[in-house]
């Protein structure tokens, strides 16, 4: 899956002001903070994927995926 340029610079912009207003610090950050950036990271490339997917496959076919 190729993911265009213009969608990578908003995502990862807004990472970064993510990470920005939460100013993580060495001392107060724990596992839960790493757990809470993965999970928008991996719900953002969800989220590309299938917006992506959805120009090229059929509601059909998504509806055999969920099967799957």
């Amino acid at each position: 899956m190729i993911i265009p340029r213009n969608r990578w610079i908003p995502m990862i912009a807004g990472f970064i002001g993510v990470i920005f207003i939460l100013q993580p610090a060495g001392d107060y950050t724990s596992i839960w903070h790493i757990v809470g950036l993965m999970s928008g990271i991996t719900l953002s490339l969800s989220m590309l994927g299938t917006r992506t997917l959805s120009s090229t496959d059929t509601s059909m076919a998504w509806a055999g995926h969920n099967w799957i």
